[in-house]
């Protein structure tokens, strides 16, 4: 059975969301990974503040008066309840660092399905390594059209050991964003 049949049938069995968006029998997103909540034919107005994500200046963790400080903190976690995530603005990490591990991150993706998934892992949220079409295929009733890999760098340092410039990359990465969590930092983007 082809793996687009196998997505069909049973969206359990896809082991690689790539492999699968890549097949030339795919013509459209199977049914299982369709979100229809929104209406296609709404159009939402990109410039409505309610579309603009968040912005967190992360030199204001280390600076300034410690109102400043714990407002911002108040702040990180309302947008990570009510967004999930942010842009970080100031933080000290260099742009060529970030395009390297964004590098790293396409160098793992672009590996054979067989070697990404010496990876693979359970349900354990806490697991150093994690790669996955979807955090638990079994229990999940909306299927994520992603793949995703999750490395735990904190408090103690795990990497991927492929592809090879991933774990160097990684370490000086994660160095780099641990140091401006203390205000370590010197550059600022």
């Amino acid at each position: 059975m082809s793996t687009v049949a196998q997505a069909l049938e049973s969206p359990s069995s896809v082991t690689s969301i790539k492999s699968l968006a890549e097949s030339y029998a795919l013509n459209s997103v199977p049914p299982a990974y369709a979100f229809n909540i929104i209406n296609p034919n709404d159009e939402a107005d990109p410039n409505h503040p309610e579309f603009a994500i968040p912005i967190i200046d992360m030199s204001l963790l280390t600076s300034g008066a410690p109102e400043q400080r714990s407002q911002i903190i108040l702040d990180l976690v309302q947008i990570c309840q009510e967004w999930g995530f942010f842009i970080a603005i100031n933080h000290g990490v260099p742009k060529t660092l970030i395009k390297a591990m964004i590098d790293a991150c396409h160098g793992f993706f672009n590996l054979p399905d067989e070697e990404k998934n010496e990876f693979k892992s359970g349900n354990d949220v806490l697991e150093m390594f994690k790669y996955s079409p979807s955090y638990n295929l079994a229990c999940n009733k909306l299927l994520l059209w992603r793949d995703f890999f999750k490395v735990r760098t904190h408090p103690e340092f795990y990497s991927l050991n492929k592809p090879a410039t991933f774990s160097d990359v990684s370490m000086e990465f994660g160095k780099k964003n641990k140091r401006s969590g203390t205000g370590n930092h010197k550059s600022n983007i």
